[in-house]
């Protein structure tokens, strides 16, 4: 079905198609058009629902449905906010579907829909007469109203605006794909409102780079009645002026003349006039606009039949000082030899005085062909699907521009490119660090994004006759919604900028319309080796008593290709002293966090295995009606930053932005509560087998705000009773205020145990506790469900909700892993109790013996060959004897429970003797005990010295790099030899003294401890230059020649002792 034809009329046959389902019809069909408001919608969140012909655009929609997209969108795109103190109840509001009644009264106080009216008929179809005044009041606010009917002036205005082409039928019932047109074509047309903002107004002005992406082309009027001139004086100058008539080809667009704007004070400049003089036509001139940059910064004028030509500057140009832009006029090609030149007659700005009498330069046309350029994708337009996480920069788009000027010196200078995402993706908040490549080579100058368009400005050369392939890349910055794509269009042959190096003309398109080989290929980001998906229907907000525990805010699914350490994770909270604690549960484990000011932070979580995730909440007793929402309101990458995890396989960094996805996390509203029970207990519980030990599994409290329970008992319901051998149990023990008051035993097919008798519930919380002691022969998870029962003072039944224990794992046996290994390069001074290296040992699934160490050193080091190494473990230490190839701690026993333990080595080196220092690397660990051993790469490197300096940047600009060179040791060091790559050879001084490589004996400096001096490098060629490594003597009876590199990192941030070369 084509929706432009079913809005041509009101005949019979469109008015029954618009209103039988898909399914009747057979496959829709949707218009260029309604397929871009959809993919726009989309990638706004209006809709949710994907593909397209599960949105039900030509489906009806009712005013609740509305008040959800309205206010959804007003307050996204337009900035409109939420007046809480408005007085918005509707008697009906109750019977509007799922969760549109706070929508509906999100609408009211948005001022958009519902003033002065008691029901707001949420169930009602919308109108287009009703659509419009809403849309309307989103745009323009109450200017459109007090007309009869309401909405008469509400249309005309959106029809003026070119959102609404079809008033007359303001009855018809609105449909959902025309309404998700019209608020896109609502955002290409209207100011949003961050874009009012001074500041904003004067960077989009100037085309600055803080100028953002939506706001270009879209910074607001000023009116300027005549009485409101309230800035200085303006002057208004033609800066290249000639007498000379310049030629112009008589088709396409070309510069006439840079136009400079001078200002005494800050001045707006609304618009300009002018008035075509010479011997021309209107005919001749197609438009005229101004730019900068080669971006246009006002509308697009036309001559009227009195030869003038007015030009907006895009709702508000700011000129501070002295600002210049370019004069652009597209002709037509009516005719060879005309002259055209315009006159500035006309401003409109807040300058009190305006001295505008310029003219530009005579221009003639000439029959002239300009460079032709062909622009076409590389590779089509297929698919690439990216897995998130496997690498860091992707491409985004791949094409190729030839400049089609063969034979001749017309080369042609690429100024920027605008490309149309046609994906589903909100480009802002997915990428970051976009650029453009060209033989390796960075060639775009800026990037801006809104949610749909890329602007790309570039300064590139590209030669007659040849061809150039331009690649588009950048990061990902957050994927919330997997399966997002982007795929990049040229819409428009203007879109591309470019001008003939030469002559300035612009150049044109070989095939001035669009086509498929205009088209990139269609990029998609799937989750990859970790992603996070929702549970489907989970509510958005969840009602929960006060005091209550184990409430479920979040529930979904953590997908891993392989065991990971979660980045640590940070939840703020908008409402604090509400939440008593906040737990995450992992494939039934859970994890406590830590409270840092107003954030719950969650760290050190290990995740082996596909798993379902929750976030459980637990309340303080406080009164009803506070509601709780999290920042960010999603488990996914905002939540992590810029935290660091681990796949802990091989130790790769595991970033926020490279997991996939998001589970939401519902607010809370809080509501009273008569008789509670609260569990403060979070951590998983593990026992092995062969263990019979008591476990705490609830500890927390029983209490009953609202008056005095007795309760008569507590039932704890497992659902795995079945499934427990016959030799196995769990026996439960009861303790009030710490006092034992009622057990049971759980076992095979007894699914249900009850606590009987156990007391008084009072406004006083009560201490409550359940400790488990399993008899295992087998392995499993066990948690349970705690329910009190009991009756008030009236003899009313009362009963808490459901609150879960923390997990019981009973598992074979524990086991172990060495983590964090300090696989770093360092330079450390000789001497007793030097590290050697360590590294943290984590136990789980309860306690384990440490029987044995083992150190395997990379290679033969002769050093240490006999020489006692000391490890310490949980606070004991222990020796051994070193050979040169490792050593070995045997006969140990050492008792650590579940957890992390440092595990430090250090050892007596001296380097007397060794003229090059002692290099040890460590290459690997082995742990053994009560578990499987475990061998863990190291890959530690120590040089050990008699002294060594410390290296730091002081400058490094205008191709010269100076570093610092502190000695930080007890011995005298003296400089010797630098090592540095792309550095002139000619112009290096050390202490002030010309120097080469390596250093002249007569030129070393010697540093005493604490003295410095400085190196100076300059590089004079394209390249970089880096400072790599130092050589260095230090005398002890005899010298010691000492080499330091890029390798150790205790020397110098190596990173920063660089500096680019600028021509």
């Amino acid at each position: 079905m084509n929706v432009k034809k079913m809005f041509a009329g009101l005949t019979g046959g469109l008015m029954l198609a618009s209103v039988l389902p898909v399914s009747v019809l057979g496959a829709a069909s949707y218009s260029q058009e309604l397929q871009e408001a959809y993919n726009y919608a989309y990638s706004k969140g209006i809709t949710t629902m994907s593909p397209i012909d599960n949105a039900n655009m030509y489906g009806e929609l009712t005013r609740g449905q509305l008040a959800k997209m309205i206010a959804n969108w007003a307050e996204k795109e337009m900035g409109t906010k939420v007046d809480t103190t408005a007085v918005c109840s509707f008697s009906d509001a109750h019977t509007a579907e799922g969760d549109l009644a706070t929508y509906v009264k999100k609408a009211c106080q948005m001022g958009l829909m519902g003033q002065g009216i008691d029901k707001f008929r949420p169930n009602d179809k919308v109108t287009r007469g009703e659509f419009g005044t809403t849309l309307s009041r989103a745009l323009w606010g109450d200017k459109y109203n007090g007309a009869t009917p309401f909405y008469k002036n509400h249309l005309e205005a959106l029809r003026d605006a070119g959102i609404m082409k079809m008033i007359d039928t303001p009855n018809q019932m609105e449909i959902r794909g025309y309404v998700m047109l019209m608020l896109m074509r609502s955002v290409n047309v209207v100011t949003p409102s961050e874009c009012k903002d001074p500041a904003v107004i004067l960077a989009c002005a100037l085309g600055g780079d803080a100028c953002p992406a939506r706001c270009k082309g879209k910074t607001p009027d000023t009116t300027n009645t005549g009485t409101n001139n309230t800035a200085g004086d303006l002057n208004i100058n033609v800066v290249d002026y000639s007498n000379q008539i310049r030629s112009v080809p008589m088709v396409g667009i070309s510069i006439f003349n840079a136009i400079k704007f001078d200002a005494t004070n800050d001045v707006t400049v609304n618009s300009v006039t002018l008035e075509r003089v010479g011997l021309s036509s209107r005919s001749d001139i197609k438009g005229v606009w101004f730019e900068k940059d080669g971006i246009a910064v006002s509308s697009r004028g036309t001559v009227a039949t009195d030869g003038k030509v007015m030009t907006n500057f895009n709702k508000g140009f700011k000129v501070k000082s002295s600002e210049t832009l370019d004069l652009v006029v597209e002709l037509s090609g009516a005719s060879a030899g005309a002259e055209v030149a315009f006159k500035f007659i006309g401003v409109d700005s807040t300058a009190k005085n305006a001295v505008y009498n310029a003219v530009t330069s005579t221009y003639r046309t000439a029959k002239y062909d300009v460079a032709a350029l062909d622009f076409s994708n590389v590779g089509g337009t297929g698919n690439v699907v990216y897995k998130l996480g496997n690498q860091s920069e992707l491409t985004f788009g791949q094409f190729k521009v030839s400049n089609q000027a063969k034979g001749d010196d017309r080369n042609v200078f690429l100024k920027s490119v605008t490309f149309r995402n046609n994906g589903t993706a909100d480009l802002n908040s997915l990428l970051k660090n976009v650029k453009v490549m060209r033989d390796n080579k960075v060639v775009s100058k800026s990037v801006s994004m809104d949610g749909r368009n890329i602007t790309i400005t570039l300064e590139d050369t590209i030669n007659a006759g040849k061809a150039v392939v331009y690649t588009v890349m950048g990061e990902v910055a957050s994927l919330e919604r997997v399966g997002d794509t982007v795929q990049l269009e040229l819409r428009k042959d203007r879109d591309l900028v470019a001008y003939e190096a030469s002559t300035k003309f612009r150049t044109t398109m070989n095939k001035p319309i669009q086509d498929n080989s205009w088209i990139m290929k269609n990029y998609k980001i799937d989750g990859g080796r970790v992603t996070l998906t929702n549970t489907a229907a989970f509510p958005k907000t969840v009602d929960a008593g006060s005091g209550s525990s184990d409430v479920v805010i979040a529930d979904g699914t953590l997908t891993v290709a392989e065991p990971i350490k979660l980045p640590k994770m940070t939840l703020a909270v908008n409402n604090t002293g509400v939440v008593r604690s906040l737990v995450l549960e992992i494939g039934g484990s859970r994890y406590a966090s830590t409270v840092n000011g107003t954030a719950f932070v969650f760290d050190d979580v290990y995740v082996n295995k596909t798993a379902s995730i929750k976030l459980i909440a637990s309340l303080e007793s406080l009164p009803a009606h506070n509601s709780v929402q999290f920042v960010p309101t999603t488990i996914g990458s905002l939540a992590f930053g810029s935290a660091k995890g681990e796949y802990t396989n091989n130790s790769e960094d595991l970033k926020g932005n490279d997991i996939a996805g998001a589970v939401q996390i519902a607010k809370i509203n809080v509501k009273e509560a008569q008789f509670t029970l609260k569990n403060k207990a979070s951590s998983t519980q593990k026992v092995t087998l062969t263990e019979s030990s008591i476990k705490t599994i609830f500890e927390g409290e029983m209490v009953a705000p609202k008056g005095d329970i007795n309760v008569t008992e507590v039932t704890l319901s497992g659902l795995n009773a079945t499934g427990i051998t016959d030799s196995s149990q769990i026996d439960l023990q009861l303790y009030i205020n710490d006092t034992p008051v009622s057990n049971a035993t759980y076992r095979r097919g007894n699914n249900v145990v009850t606590f009987y008798n156990v007391g008084t519930a009072t406004k006083t919380p009560s201490k409550f506790r359940i400790d488990a002691t399993p008899t295992m022969t087998q392995t499993g998870d066990f948690v349970f469900d705690v329910v009190a029962k009991g009756t008030d003072t009236n003899g009313n039944t009362a009963t808490t909700a459901a609150v879960k224990t923390v997990k019981l794992s009973v598992v074979e046996s524990s086991n172990v892993s060495v983590a964090n290994a300090n696989a770093v390069s360092q330079v450390v001074n000789e001497g007793s109790n030097a590290e050697l290296t360590k590294f943290t040992l984590s136990a789980r699934n309860g306690s384990i013996n440490l029987t044995g160490l083992k150190l395997n050193y990379s290679g033969s080091v002769a050093a240490l060959n006999g020489q006692s190494v000391t490890v310490e473990v949980n606070g004991n230490s222990y020796t051994a004897t070193s050979t040169a190839a490792g050593v070995e701690f045997t006969g140990l026993n050492v008792t650590l429970n579940e957890g992390n333990h440092n595990v430090v080595f250090t050892t007596n080196i001296n380097t007397d003797g060794q003229p090059n220092g002692v290099a040890v690397e460590v290459a690997s660990a082995e742990v053994r005990g009560d578990f499987p051993t475990v061998t863990k790469a190291i890959n530690s490197k120590y040089l050990f010295v008699k002294a060594f300096p410390k290296l730091s940047v002081v400058s490094a600009k205008d191709n010269q790099l100076v570093v610092k060179i502190e000695n930080v040791s007890d011995d005298d060091i003296t400089i010797t030899d630098y090592v540095a790559v792309n550095a002139d050879p000619t112009s290096t001084t050390l202490n002030g003294q010309s120097v080469t490589s390596p250093i002249p004996v007569g030129k070393q400096v010697t540093l005493a401890k604490g003295q410095s001096t400085e190196l100076k490098m300059n590089i004079t060629a394209a390249g970089t230059l880096k400072l790599t490594g130092l050589k260095y003597q230090v005398v002890d009876g005899t010298p010691y020649n000492y080499t330091v590199n890029d390798n150790y990192t205790n020397i110098a941030t190596w990173g920063t002792l660089q500096v680019v070369y600028k021509s």
